[in-house]
């Protein structure tokens, strides 16, 4: 009898891990679908003459003993639309660091001080604008992840139903 009950329990921690596991899933793969529809979205929008104003890396060191350093592009940017001048630092619209300091670097390569680029802005809102409208590897990452977390969820749930 003790048996039993153990085996239910074991099972429904299973389910409820596998449940969860479904639902963390769909919603990484949602969100790497929203992101990379609204990174296409983003190519349509209206543009605008920008200049660079300020390129420069920031390394952010651990706060305590372990870990590793964050090597951060920091670009910021001017640029018009009708007639009202906004300033802003988003280069893509997933800005991150990353302990591989070459995409900084290239970043602050790519986009010196004083040279004049295209930044795309949002109709809607125009103070909200980028650099490089295409979409992030980090958005495929959330996809992929969300797609393995579902596949372990529906797996885990497959399980307890044949054992029971």
């Amino acid at each position: 009898m003790a048996e039993q009950s153990e085996g239910r329990g074991g099972n429904v921690s299973t389910v409820i891990f596998g449940i969860l596991f479904v639902l963390a899933g769909v919603a990484g793969i949602g969100y790497g679908v929203k992101t990379v529809l609204d990174a296409s979205n983003r190519e349509s929008w209206p543009t605008a003459k920008a200049v660079i104003t300020s390129s420069k890396v920031r390394v952010q060191r651990p706060r305590s003993g372990g870990g590793s350093s964050t090597t951060i592009a920091e670009i910021t940017y001017r640029y018009s639309v009708e007639g009202r001048t906004y300033t802003s630092d988003r280069v893509t619209s997933a800005q991150y660091g990353s302990s591989n300091s070459s995409r900084a670097y290239g970043q602050v390569r790519k986009y010196p001080v004083g040279k004049e680029v295209t930044a795309h802005y949002n109709p809607d809102d125009p103070s909200y604008a980028i650099l490089d409208t295409q979409w992030e590897r980090i958005y495929g990452l959330a996809f992929a992840a969300g797609a393995v977390g579902l596949l372990i969820g529906l797996l885990m749930l497959k399980n307890a139903v044949r054992s029971r």
